[in-house]
């Protein structure tokens, strides 16, 4: 629903107008057009229930932003994050805790974790205690919950952006040298970290469900091996079946892995193009923030300091990066409450987006 209001004030009368467009947004508008073209082809022309058209139609809000004379203020993508990401914490207690049924448990796990992530960028540069409370203890309780290993790679995700923002100007590129550094070794050495992995299951209690996942993976593989480049133009299902003891009585399920997923209906081409290309946004609008830090030391009190936009830019960003690293391990493009998340927060990026910057 905050989605659609968003959508409505898009195509209200503007607040400012907006200058040309960036080539980014430009490429991610072509590459939903493709998308939403397939997908609608293989549900209504060949009667596919499965594929992506979940994914691509609400993210027809980036077209929806790139025809509309609206510009968003950075003090409504700030405060309205800030309510929604306060919204979701306040009823993941109640549901949680409480028990009040305002919400199914489920959509309180870490396939929407992002929204904590969100809701902890905002209480941050708003200086909101009693937000961040919030949050922090909406976070203790749906990872207490759900012990899943997403909830340390977001806080991982949100830990290193608010460094990067923090940092100060002769330490940023080094910073950046070292979490490349590590992230190309965490890739290298992933058959190395299958201990450290079951380790954390067992001190946490939750049931290790790697052999599912690596079966599934291996059966997107050979998916993807009919058609790498192109995949089947988004018009087949994206779900695939899977053998019964996955599946438990289901016909079709997801890979669980969002980029392989893509890449069976897209190809390559499609995944490698957008991926790129969200990180490409993410990176700028986070070197956007950064460069307004004029600190000399590293402290979280710089936040506090930053331009409006770059506050809002940094949660934005912050947040893209939260669902793309959830994307890896959860099958949430497919939802379309987090596809429209995703849609508002780029069109929030763009529309802060400054003449200098594009």
């Amino acid at each position: 629903m905050a989605g659609l209001l968003f959508m409505m004030r898009l195509v209200s009368s503007g607040i400012t107008k907006r200058g040309r467009s960036g080539g980014s947004e430009l490429a991610l508008v072509a590459l939903i057009i493709w998308g939403f073209v397939g997908s609608a082809i293989g549900r209504f022309g060949f009667g596919y229930n499965a594929n992506a058209l979940a994914f691509f139609a609400p993210l027809l809000i980036l077209i929806v932003n790139l025809v509309s004379p609206v510009r968003l203020t950075t003090r409504v993508v700030l405060r309205g994050f800030a309510v929604v990401s306060a919204i979701y914490s306040l009823s993941a207690i109640l549901v949680l805790i409480f028990n009040i049924q305002i919400a199914p448990d489920f959509q309180f796990r870490h396939q929407t974790a992002f929204f904590l992530v969100a809701g902890f960028g905002s209480a941050l540069v708003l200086k909101a205690r009693l937000l961040l409370l919030l949050h922090a203890v909406a976070t203790a309780t749906c990872f207490a919950q759900y012990p899943a290993l997403t909830y340390i790679l977001l806080l991982v995700v949100a830990v290193v952006c608010t460094a990067y923002v923090c940092a100060p100007h002769r330490l940023r590129l080094p910073f950046l040298y070292v979490i490349a550094a590590a992230g190309l070794m965490i890739i290298l050495g992933r058959s190395q970290l299958d201990g450290l992995r079951m380790a954390y299951f067992s001190t946490v209690g939750k049931g290790d469900n790697s052999s599912t996942r690596e079966t599934l993976f291996r059966i997107g593989v050979e998916k993807l091996r009919a058609s790498p480049f192109w995949g089947n133009w988004f018009v087949e299902n994206i779900s695939v079946k899977a053998p019964d003891s996955i599946t438990g009585g289901q016909v079709l399920v997801p890979l669980h892995d969002d980029y392989l997923q893509l890449s069976v209906a897209g190809g390559l081409v499609f995944t490698t193009i957008f991926t790129v290309v969200l990180l490409w946004i993410c990176v700028r609008a986070l070197h956007f923030s950064a460069s307004t830090n004029r600190s000399p030391t590293w402290r979280i009190r710089n936040l506090y300091s930053l331009s409006t936009a770059s506050k809002a830019r940094y949660v934005c960003a912050m947040s893209v990066l939260a669902i793309m690293v959830d994307a890896m391990v959860n099958p949430i493009l497919i939802e379309p409450g987090a596809a429209l998340t995703l849609g508002v927060l780029l069109v929030a990026i763009f529309c802060l987006r400054e003449k200098d910057d594009e």
